[in-house]
């Protein structure tokens, strides 16, 4: 509600509300996003086999935090700087993220 207030003062005092409409967007899919890694981290956990050692399994874990990190830091900057429309920088990695887990799924299914 802070968010939404934020952005009518900045609409009436001519601001731009890019920062704030990125904040909102963010918000409104974060639930979305945390089911993905939930399924994103139980497939990695479940797909490796078992005579891998778990601490394989919690560098295969940072890696692929990191590099999510790292698309999402990256469309986050592009969609404040306006190269590509916000909605496009929010839904982007959540896309890459359920198609990932998509074709992980497919490999697990495969086996």
């Amino acid at each position: 509600m802070k968010l939404i207030d934020l952005r009518k003062n900045y609409k009436s005092l001519n601001y731009s509300t890019v920062d704030v409409d990125i904040q909102i967007y963010k918000v409104a899919t974060y639930p979305l996003l945390l089911a993905i890694m939930t399924v994103l981290s139980s497939i990695i956990m479940l797909n490796t086999k078992k005579s891998n050692s778990k601490i394989i399994k919690i560098v295969i874990g940072l890696f692929f935090s990191v590099v999510i990190y790292y698309i999402n830091n990256l469309f986050n900057v592009m969609g404040s700087t306006e190269k590509i429309p916000l909605m496009i920088s929010i839904w982007t990695p959540i896309i890459f993220l359920t198609l990932v887990n998509l074709i992980m799924l497919i490999n697990i299914n495969e086996k």
